[in-house]
């Protein structure tokens, strides 16, 4: 039986139908799956590695870092581009990227006319956008790559304009070796920014990402002025520049700059100890703009190599400045010869060592902040026994009764550890902490009553930032050092602004040696054994600490706080304010006037006989005086008047007073231990004294002893 030629017609349709509805839908997929692969996304190029460039804050380069894929990536926007070479690369590289979408269809045209006759590919028909996302997203080379590259790029067309895809183009292309971006290449192989560029380096730039190994000026020069030629030809074809400006640019030596391997991008390495603190504040990212005043850093470091010439045996220092408004750190020397072998590199500016007594502002403001004293307040200057500490003054002298002011100014040791007896460790730790000073880490105990001449470790930086808080009227801020950083610090208070007021007044009076005469507070330390010497400064602009010492710890004789360190303070300060004087601050903020007893110093009762006005933290409520004992004070031998010597060239005269037992003796300032046996006097003048034991009452007798005729 013969088939039905009419069954045969309708299967026949069938299957074209069908044919035809799986080409459409091969066609919809492929096409869906191509706008898939295609689609542009911004985090490409946002998530390039980039090298971390440091500049000062007048936008100086300091120092320049790799990137995480070890390249150098100096990012800038179009505007700091020289249009010259942005015109040479749209000469050699597409010459019509103001006008197509993304894909040159007549290049890719050419191209494969090209291909076809020559049986190889001679040509890609790449275009800038093309070039953007094959080395923002590199992808499979051939047709397929191709395929999908042009895909991202009509879809990065349609999300940004030229100028954003040229932006990126500069800042993506390889210039060889390790060299990626224009501002890279500049400054590598022309010692300059791309801002800057003349035409001729202009078209040799321009030149090089074809082949950027090939034609490397300073590996191969010829190649390069060959190539250079070849771009400004391109320029005259364009119409960019004119034939006489294309032969004068080619006639122009090859403009190459030898580097070394540490200065490859014609950046001499500046600072890194300050680059690195500034990169732990927030992360490297790019361009980091720092708070480092270049000016001052060399100002400090002249002034501090100077003040360690001054002291035998001592080799280094440290100082820090710190801007008293902001917190920025201006300036930041950690180490005198940062090639030195050893310890060179080591920061002292951040390692803690023993301040001595410059932390006893701060035992004193606890004092102040609870009401437990004014600078008025009379404290004990005498021995003081205590189970395996007997702390003694710098100059082995006690001076009895004494002024809590006058006490912080002459840096007096038993004042100071009465004061924190009283206070307890634990709150001075806790405003030192509050103050910036995280170096203390043990608890109260392990610190104990050492704590109040230099018995923890400090950083100049912390205490810098914590004498600032000080010169802040109270309120602390953590030291900055970046102008960019996008976390900004709130002033925190810690401290009553009247505390800060007093301590300001008491460390302003006196002026600081070797400098003209200016409102600045200053404070000394000098620690146990010689090893450190200490001074700490500010006015209402900015606060300065110095360390002088040596990074083994070996001691010196000169390494004093008033002969080591602040003679290089005031030469900071001189130079830092030689056009101006800050204005003095007022020292009166947050306090109020109170009426003390003249012989305590204390707030005045109405059995005190004797009273005046004095400054005290206003709505604190200041200790009351307790009144004077019954029959008050008064040395009874000697009596004042002018005596002979005997015999023996001197008079031996009796110590006895009126008052209660525990009284102590000073001669001529000179602790007497054993006031029993009586005292030896000398022809001269003499001033004696005795203090009751708790310090608020003291008798004097001045005395004059003649030799005999």
């Amino acid at each position: 039986m013969r088939p039905s030629w009419s069954r045969f017609r309708w299967l026949h349709a069938r299957r074209r139908r069908w044919l035809a509805g799986g080409l459409l839908l091969a066609g919809l997929a492929g096409f869906g799956c191509w706008r898939w692969l295609g689609c542009w996304r911004d985090e490409w190029v946002r998530d390039v590695s980039r090298s971390t460039v440091f500049q000062d804050r007048d936008g100086n380069v300091l120092l320049a870092c790799l990137g995480r894929d070890e390249r150098w990536r100096l990012p800038v926007p179009l505007g700091q581009v020289s249009p010259l070479l942005v015109d040479a690369l749209v000469a050699v590289e597409d010459q019509h990227f103001s006008t197509h979408g993304g894909v040159d269809w007549s290049a890719v045209v050419r191209a494969g006319r090209s291909n076809l006759a020559s049986g190889r590919v001679v040509s890609g028909a790449s275009t800038i956008t093309m070039q953007v996302v094959r080395l923002a997203r590199p992808g499979a080379r051939g047709w397929s790559g191709k395929l999908v590259q042009a895909g991202r790029a009509w879809d990065l067309e349609r999300q940004h304009g030229k100028d954003w895809i040229m932006e990126q183009y500069l800042n993506l292309l390889p210039f060889g070796g390790n060299l990626v971006g224009v501002e890279a290449a500049a400054q590598c192989y022309l010692g300059k920014h791309a801002n800057d560029l003349t035409l001729a380096e202009a078209a040799l730039l321009a030149g090089l990402p074809q082949r950027p190994n090939h034609f490397r000026p300073d590996r191969h020069p010829e190649a390069a002025m060959e190539r250079r030629s070849r771009v400004l030809e391109r320029m005259v074809a364009e119409g960019m520049i004119s034939a006489a400006e294309a032969g004068q640019a080619a006639g122009q030596a090859l403009p190459v700059v030898a580097r070394t391997a540490g200065s490859r991008l014609g950046i001499e390495p500046r600072e890194p100890q300050y680059c690195q603190l500034a990169s732990r504040e927030e992360g490297p990212r790019g361009t980091v703009r720092t708070a480092l005043d270049s000016r001052l850093q060399e100002q400090v470091l002249a002034a501090l190599q100077a003040g360690v010439d001054r002291v035998p045996e001592v080799v280094d220092g440290a100082a820090v400045v710190l801007a008293v408004p902001t917190g920025e750190v201006l300036a930041l020397v950690g180490t005198l010869d940062y090639g030195r072998p050893g310890d060179g590199q080591v920061n002292a500016a951040t390692a803690p060592r023993s301040p001595g007594s410059a932390l006893k502002p701060f035992l004193y403001a606890v004092a102040l902040g609870g009401g437990r004293m004014v600078p008025d307040t009379v404290l004990s200057d005498a021995p003081l026994a205590l189970p395996d500490y007997r702390p003694g003054n710098f100059d082995q002298r006690f001076r009895g009764p004494v002024a809590m002011g006058d006490a912080l100014r002459d840096s007096l040791n038993t004042p100071a550890v009465r004061t924190l007896q009283a206070t307890g460790v634990a709150p001075v730790l806790d405003l030192l902490h509050a103050s910036g000073i995280a170096s203390l880490r043990r608890s109260a105990e392990e610190y104990g009553l050492a704590l109040a001449l230099g018995g923890g470790e400090v950083s100049p930086l912390e205490l810098a930032a914590a004498y600032a808080t000080l010169a802040r009227g109270g309120e602390f801020l953590p030291p900055r050092f970046r102008l960019d950083s996008t976390r900004q610090p709130v002033p925190r208070r810690v401290l009553p602004a009247g505390v800060a007021s007093l301590l300001s007044d008491v460390l302003s009076e006196r002026a600081l040696p070797g400098l003209p005469p200016r409102w600045v507070a200053w404070k000394t330390g000098t620690s146990n054994g010689l090893r450190d010497a200490w001074c700490v400064a500010y006015n209402p602009e900015v606060v300065l600490a110095v360390w002088l010492g040596n990074k083994s710890g070996a001691p010196s004789p000169g390494l004093v706080g008033t002969q080591a360190a602040v003679p290089v303070v005031a030469d900071i300060l001189q130079r830092r304010f030689a056009d101006h004087a800050p204005l003095p601050p007022d020292t009166t903020t947050g306090t109020a006037m109170v009426a003390l007893c003249a012989d305590t110093g204390l707030r005045a009762v109405p059995v005190c006989p004797r009273q005046r006005q004095g400054r005290a933290v206003a709505g604190i409520p200041l200790l009351a005086c307790e009144g004077a004992p019954e029959a008050g004070l008064a040395i009874l031998s000697p009596r004042p008047g002018v005596y002979r010597v005997d015999g023996t060239g001197v008079v031996q005269l009796p110590l006895t007073s009126t008052g209660s037992s525990g009284i102590v003796w000073f001669v001529d300032g000179v602790w007497v231990e054993d006031p029993a046996r009586g005292q030896r006097f000398a022809p001269g003048h003499h001033v004696v004294r005795c203090v009751t034991g708790d310090g608020r009452l003291a008798a004097t007798a001045n005395l004059e002893v003649q030799a005999a005729n």
